[in-house]
């Protein structure tokens, strides 16, 4: 996967789920399709987000992940 270039995203500080080399999303070969261990739509809003001590539900950086997504969409 790596050597193809089809790791997408990794995870940063912390690997929830233990993943091997921290890899958090795959994408395909032509790069339109990716898929996501994390639930970003779960972290849009204050008062949801992982219930962790260090997030504390107040996590808005799902949506930052949305926003770059539209944006980079946009100028494509």
């Amino acid at each position: 996967l790596e050597g193809e270039g089809l790791v997408a995203f990794r995870y940063l500080d912390v690997n929830p789920n233990g993943s091997l080399r921290d890899i958090a999303g795959l994408r395909n070969e032509r790069g339109n399709v990716v898929g996501l261990m994390p639930h970003p739509e779960h972290a849009i809003e204050p008062g949801f987000g992982p219930n962790t001590p260090a997030a504390m539900r107040s996590g808005v950086d799902g949506l930052t992940f949305f926003t770059s997504v539209i944006k980079q969409s946009v100028l494509s």
